[in-house]
C-alpha cells in the first residue's frame, strides 16, 4: 500500500503543478493608461477651428450621442443613425484626439456639425480661405464627400476624388478652397461647417477617421 502511494505522488504533483502554471497564465496585467502627450496651441485669427487639439478660438462642441453640454454653439449629429462618431486617442493627425468613424449596414452614412444656440453663424471675412482637415480611411472603404449647408436650406457638396482622398490607412490633409463648393456659399448664414456623408460608392462597414477640422481665410 505504501508502494503504490509512493508511486502515485509523483503523478499527483506533476497535476497539481501543471494547475498552478495554467492559473498563472491567465493572470493578465491591467493596461496602463496612455498618458497624454503636451500639445502647443496655436492663437491664429486667420483660422477657425471646427474641431482641433491644436488651434484655439472655436465655438464649444457637443457631440450629441456621446455627452451634453447645453451651452455649445456647436453639435454634432449622426444623420439618421447610419453611422457611428466617436473619439479615440489611437494615432491622432495632431494632438492626443481623433475622430472614428464607421459607416453602418444600409445604403448611405453621414453626420455633420451644426449651429446652435442659434442656429447659423456670419463667417464674411473666409470667401478667399479653405476648409481643411485630416483623414485616414481603411483600405477598401467607400469614398466620400463634404458639406457645408448655408441659407438654412443650402446644400453645398463636393467628392473628395479630387483633393486627394485616398483609402490606404494613411494620413491625407486636404485642403479645398471654400469658393470651389457648388451652389456657392452664402457666408453671411452657414449653418453645418463641415458634414461628411458618402460619395460615390458606398461601403458598409468602411472607417475612417477625422483629425484637424478648420476653416482658413488664407
Amino acid at each position: 500500500m505504501k508502494r503504490k502511494s509512493l508511486i502515485l505522488l509523483p503523478a499527483i504533483l506533476a497535476i497539481l503543478l501543471a494547475g498552478c502554471a495554467k492559473a498563472e497564465t491567465t493572470v493578465k496585467e491591467s493596461p496602463k493608461p496612455q498618458e497624454k502627450k503636451p500639445v502647443e496651441i496655436k492663437n491664429d485669427p486667420n483660422v477657425f477651428p471646427i474641431y482641433s487639439d491644436v488651434y484655439s478660438g472655436g465655438l464649444e462642441v457637443e457631440f450629441s450621442h456621446l455627452e451634453s453640454k447645453p451651452s455649445a454653439k456647436v453639435r454634432v449629429y449622426i444623420w439618421e443613425g447610419t453611422c457611428s462618431v466617436k473619439k479615440v486617442d489611437e494615432d491622432p493627425f495632431a494632438g492626443n484626439e481623433c475622430l472614428s468613424i464607421v459607416a453602418k449596414v444600409g445604403t448611405w452614412f453621414g453626420f455633420g456639425f451644426h449651429k446652435v444656440n442659434p442656429g447659423s453663424q456670419n463667417m464674411e471675412g473666409f470667401e478667399k480661405g479653405h476648409l481643411k482637415f485630416a483623414i485616414k480611411a481603411a483600405p477598401g472603404a467607400g469614398d466620400v464627400k463634404v458639406l457645408i449647408k448655408h441659407s438654412y436650406s443650402t446644400e453645398s457638396w463636393l467628392n473628395l476624388d479630387d483633393y486627394g482622398f485616398k483609402a490606404d490607412n494613411q494620413w491625407h490633409q486636404i485642403s479645398i478652397p471654400l469658393s470651389d463648393f457648388i451652389p456657392a456659399v452664402n457666408f453671411k448664414d452657414v449653418n453645418i461647417f463641415f458634414g461628411m456623408a458618402q460619395g460615390k460608392k458606398f461601403v458598409p462597414g468602411s472607417k475612417y477617421w477625422l483629425d484637424e477640422i478648420y476653416w482658413t481665410k488664407d
